[in-house]
């Protein structure tokens, strides 16, 4: 008698980043033909001409595992069953699995530091490879390091922040098809607060000096916190500027 020949459709194409896992490979229509008893073999090929059959791979469906493209182009997988039903073997239409490279080149800066509440240089990122070629963007803001908040609208390949009052940190986001990388290390934007500097007289009877004797007043610095200082006094008699490295406060200057 006359067997009917064995269906045999496998699904799906899939494109995947390199370092993932494609989705299982399972029949597209319901296995049919034959004398209605089935074994399967799975095989595989890197250039979709010479192909190798998988151990172990008897089963309908089949998962591969995770793809690594080590080159900068995308390279292909691919993938057949053959199916063997008494004396009927069909051997299926190739599944191909597209592996893209990985993004890579996704550094950002520079670090800063700034005075409070003002604007940061913007933050640029280095040159990108990998994916498709084709990039888009997401940034992220921080004041910890540790909790990442989308800027809502930053789509772009730099960034440009607004006035800071806090060290903040920034990250970039980048995708490429099924490819995704966020930068590792932030662009870290520190911020120094503004200088407060107090002027005093040293005290009653020690301010008033003879024509062309030299004074002194007592100068306190109540921020920041952190020494040493570089302070620049100068008085209003049209002598020059006087340059002062001082580490505690408060300190008295002629």
């Amino acid at each position: 008698r006359y067997l009917p020949p064995v269906q045999n459709v496998i699904i799906s194409d899939q494109e995947i980043c390199s370092g993932g896992q494609p989705l299982q490979l399972t029949s597209g229509v319901p296995v049919s033909g034959g004398s209605g008893s089935y074994t399967y073999v799975w095989l595989q090929s890197d250039d979709n001409v010479v192909y190798s059959s998988i151990p172990s791979s008897n089963s309908p469906g089949y998962q591969p595992p995770s793809l690594v493209n080590a080159t900068a182009n995308v390279v292909f997988k691919y993938y057949k069953r053959e199916i063997t039903s008494s004396t009927c073997t069909n051997v299926s239409v190739e599944v191909v699995i597209s592996i893209l490279p990985s993004i890579s080149g996704n550094t950002i800066g520079p670090d800063q530091s700034i005075c409070i509440n003002t604007a940061p240089l913007e933050i640029t990122g280095g040159a990108l490879s990998g994916g498709d070629g084709s990039y888009n963007y997401k940034w992220f803001i921080s004041t910890d390091d540790v909790t990442y908040i989308e800027i809502v609208g930053a789509t772009s390949s730099t960034y440009s922040p607004s006035n800071l009052s806090q060290p903040t940190y920034y990250k970039r986001e980048v995708t490429s098809k099924v490819c995704m990388d966020m930068s590792s290390n932030p662009a870290f934007i520190d911020i120094h607060p503004v200088f407060d500097a107090n002027i005093a007289d040293l005290g009653a009877g020690q301010d008033v000096v003879c024509n062309g004797s030299q004074g002194k007043v007592t100068i306190t610095l109540t921020s920041p916190a952190n020494s040493p200082w570089d302070v620049t006094v100068q008085d209003d008699q049209g002598n020059p500027p006087q340059l002062i490295n001082v580490n505690a406060s408060p300190f008295d200057a002629d």
